[in-house]
């Protein structure tokens, strides 16, 4: 594998059995890195910058930032060369994300029905690639079977390079009374929306006849009835309730406040 700033001092490592390599005592900065057929011995080549208007600027095409004082991660294959490994981990009151899935998709988009999910190993990890850099829209999917659906989602920034994507969720338990089941057919008649940090979202529905309590963030959070409509904030507000964490919530929505919904 090597690296270049694009002003001579390229550097060369063999990657270790796992895969793995690791760059030192860099300068802060744009770099790329790239496989390479050979390595690099010998002092740096020599390096000079001519302008003029009939000289085009040199394109280093960097992959990846170099910040002071910190770690950047970077994926190379020669399988997909043009994807970016995206990583990241989720855990549940402690314990990795077992029964969960990721994948990457358009950012902005209410998508849970699409393909090529990815399953969270048994520590919680998943890797996905994203086709180039830009803005996508993680979102993270546990099937309850017949009890509750829950979706994680975020917008985000994949560059290349980024650190792994980590999150850790506290839960309590929520008991809807007073609604009608929900087979999977059709808008469920209301479904817990919880916002995280940033721009992580949870929405968690009971399927069923709802008479059992399911599993959702603690903390504040709001009851919605979903429409037509993919856009959540066009959903109206039941109510505003708070789960506390190891807590079960016992809430009744009245015929007024499912009126109209």
């Amino acid at each position: 594998v090597g690296i270049t700033r694009g002003d001579g001092g390229e550097r060369t490592l063999r990657v270790a059995s796992d895969g793995r390599f690791r760059f030192v005592a860099l300068l802060p900065g744009p770099w790329r890195v790239e496989l390479r057929s050979e390595e690099v011995f010998g002092p740096p080549k020599g390096y000079s910058s001519t302008q003029a208007p009939r000289v085009q600027p040199f394109d280093l095409a960097e992959n990846c930032t170099v910040y002071e004082g910190e770690t950047t991660f970077v994926d190379v294959s020669d399988a997909e060369p043009e994807s970016l490994a995206f990583e990241g981990r989720l855990t549940i009151d402690e314990r990795p994300g077992v029964g969960w899935t990721a994948r990457l998709g358009p950012a902005g988009r209410l998508d849970f029905e699409g393909q090529d999910w990815t399953a969270l190993d048994s520590d919680g990890h998943f890797t996905l690639r994203a086709p180039g850099p830009g803005e996508y829209r993680l979102t993270l999917r546990q099937q309850g079977g017949e009890l509750q659906e829950q979706f994680l989602f975020e917008d985000l920034l994949v560059r290349g390079g980024d650190a792994p994507w980590e999150r850790e969720l506290h839960t309590g338990k929520l008991l809807l009374a007073g609604l009608e089941g929900w087979s999977g057919e059709g808008a469920p008649p209301a479904v817990h929306l919880w916002r995280g940090p940033g721009q992580l979202f949870s929405l968690a529905l009971s399927v069923g006849d709802g008479a059992h309590a399911i599993d959702v963030p603690a903390g504040p959070a709001e009851l919605r009835a979903p429409n037509e409509s993919l856009d959540i904030e066009s959903w109206k507000v039941l109510r505003a309730i708070e789960v506390r964490r190891g807590e079960t919530l016992r809430v009744e929505l009245t015929p007024a406040e499912l009126e109209g919904r």
